[in-house]
């Protein structure tokens, strides 16, 4: 479950889906961009959760600009205001919910500009 977890994850651009029990399953799908930017944007948008870490952030920026859907100049943007010295006036224990908000609101932007 570890590995899985830790090298399947959706902000590297994958889905897991497990059933457990008798004729249980793992699948494991990457997202492909060619196919559509716009679902692979929506399906990080709706994966990031109520909170994200900066190194999470950071980790969907690179991929985004890695796969194209953010320009070097878009995913330089996004990691300065996602950014823990950027949410220095937000209280600590509240940064990685304010950071999973901006991130949505960037990815959803970039969504509707298409």
């Amino acid at each position: 479950n570890y590995v899985i977890s830790t090298r399947f994850s959706p902000e590297k651009g994958y889905m897991v889906e497990s059933r457990r029990g008798g004729g249980g399953y793992i699948k494991i799908c990457r997202v492909r961009v060619e196919n559509s930017k716009e679902a692979y944007m929506m399906h990080a948008a709706s994966s990031i959760g109520d909170e994200i870490t900066q190194h999470h952030a950071e980790i969907f920026i690179r991929n985004f600009v890695g796969s194209g859907v953010f320009s070097e100049r878009e995913g330089i943007i996004a990691e300065a205001v996602t950014s823990d010295k950027a949410l220095s006036g937000v209280p600590v224990g509240d940064r990685d919910s304010v950071r999973a908000d901006l991130m949505r609101r960037i990815i959803l932007s970039l969504v509707s500009m298409e």
